[in-house]
């Protein structure tokens, strides 16, 4: 299916996804908070089946796991885009805190599928049980069969991980697809919810997030908790920022590595872009100096195509408009809904 075809999936109707970029590890013992306390950034103060999105640094402050860390009762699962399973117990071993520790790679046990659109969570139900319909965001359910469906898109719409054992995956995948013919269910890309995430400027780990950055450039601040000590946090202190990611519109083809430029003089550069089918121009992810790090700039042009820098998302999401309480996939043509796109200034 084309890119544009999926994109229009995920925005309008369902898409499914076969998600092995995502790392899941379910963390245990006596010490197993005090060891994702000292690995993750944000705040850990969890209910039971909640969520919290966070990062990993290296110790030089620089970003190399997007994150998730949820309370599963007395254990925790850590759900991770970047590295794979090995590195990622290897790194939690090596800055474990004293005590029992217990670490089991789920990718060994189980796989994750992605469901994704505006009416995911009517046919997530269908599945899985009306429960899916009172999820708030951040948050999973423990459902039949070992199966653990968490609420966490990264696409503007609603989105949902569904952790699956081995056993039952075939036949969880099975039932989506059958009764995802009446959702007009598609079958989409990695690609394609990569493209998404960049629409509604959520991180890519697989994007910006290669260009070895701190969280203060990536404009990721509000993952970390303030006066803790987590690993990279000395570095963080003593970084100096020049720069941070600003989201650039532009008339024609732009490009990861592309110089921004404004009245000539390099401003920055693009750390990640592609084409918007839906709002009909180029959107980019550009690493841009300080003071020029803000919406409303004209008069930038990359690679000989005029841009500006705007606030993001520039996608109006259908899934804001769509609520789980008043609305089913059978009633979609009573409801009008506005255009995706959303206005860009020129």
């Amino acid at each position: 299916m084309p890119l544009p075809d999926e994109v229009r999936a995920i925005r309008t109707t369902t898409a499914l996804c076969d998600a092995s970029h995502v790392v899941t590890l379910r963390v245990g013992g006596a010490a197993a908070f005090a060891t994702l306390d000292r690995i993750c950034p944000a705040a850990l103060a969890l209910q039971d089946t909640q969520l919290r999105p966070t990062v990993l640094l290296r110790e030089d402050g620089t970003v190399f796991a997007d994150a998730y860390v949820a309370r599963d009762d007395e254990r925790y699962f850590l759900i991770c885009e970047g590295p794979g399973a090995a590195e990622l117990e290897a790194w939690g071993r090596t800055h474990a805190a004293p005590g029992e520790l217990q670490v089991e790679r789920l990718d060994q046990t189980h796989q994750v599928l992605s469901l994704h659109g505006p009416w995911a969570w009517d046919l997530l139900a269908a599945c899985l049980g009306a429960d899916v319909l009172g999820m708030p965001y951040l948050s999973f359910l423990r459902g039949e069969a070992g199966t653990v469906c968490f609420r966490a898109g990264k696409t503007g719409e609603f989105g949902y991980e569904l952790l699956v054992p081995n056993a039952e995956v075939q036949t969880l995948r099975s039932a989506l697809l059958e009764h995802g013919r009446e959702w007009d269910l598609a079958r989409v890309s990695l690609e394609a919810l990569d493209h998404c995430a960049l629409e509604n400027w959520f991180f890519n780990i697989r994007k910006e997030g290669t260009a070895r950055l701190s969280p203060l450039e990536l404009g990721l601040q509000w993952r970390l908790a303030p006066r803790k000590d987590f690993v990279g946090a000395a570095a963080l202190k003593a970084r100096r920022v020049e720069g941070r990611l600003t989201c650039v519109v532009a008339d024609g083809p732009i490009a990861a590595a592309d110089a921004v430029l404004l009245d000539g003089r390099q401003i920055g550069r693009v750390l990640s872009a592609g084409e918007s089918h839906t709002l009909g121009k180029w959107i980019g992810a550009a690493l841009l100096e300080l003071q020029l790090a803000v919406p409303g700039i004209p008069g930038l042009v990359v690679r000989g195509h005029a841009a500006r820098t705007t606030s993001p998302p520039v996608i109006n999401n259908r899934s804001l408009y769509v609520s789980p309480q008043r609305h089913t996939w059978a009633d979609r043509n009573s409801t009008e809904f506005p255009p995706l796109a959303l206005g860009v200034p020129g």
